[in-house]
Order: structure tokens, then C-alpha cells, then sequence
């Protein structure tokens, strides 16, 4: 049976908005090398509704999750 590791992708608590690009591919490798047999990512969404104060997740870096350490 498939086991599937996953990263939030909501608010941080320490302060910071939100992941950065080298933090998702650090928590991808991570999961990797603990065998899981893929990633998947919760609470990947955008807040466009929201005008000036909008977020855009860096959805550049998910062709780079998992790359480097297959």
C-alpha cells in the first residue's frame, strides 16, 4: 500500500506568511528520504479575492519537488 507524505501549505505560526520555495523543496526531500512513495501538498490554494493583499503561492517550484533526490 502506497504511503504519501504531505505538506501544508496554509499560514505559518512563527510569523511568516507562508512557505518559501526552498522550504517546500527541503519538507519534499525530507519526505523522500523517509520512503514515502510521493507528496502531496494541503491547502494549496490562492487568495486572489482579496485585491492588494492577494497571495500567489510559487507554483514554480512544484515541477522541483522531489527532483533531486530521485
Amino acid at each position: 500500500m502506497p504511503v504519501y507524505g504531505g505538506i501544508e501549505c496554509a499560514k505559518k505560526v512563527d510569523g511568516e506568511k507562508y512557505l518559501t520555495p526552498d522550504q517546500y523543496r527541503y519538507a519534499a526531500t525530507e519526505l523522500i528520504k523517509a520512503k514515502s512513495d510521493g507528496i502531496y501538498l494541503f491547502k494549496k490554494f490562492t487568495s486572489r479575492e482579496e485585491g492588494e493583499a492577494a497571495y500567489e503561492p510559487p507554483f514554480g517550484v512544484l515541477r522541483d519537488l522531489g527532483a533531486s533526490s530521485q
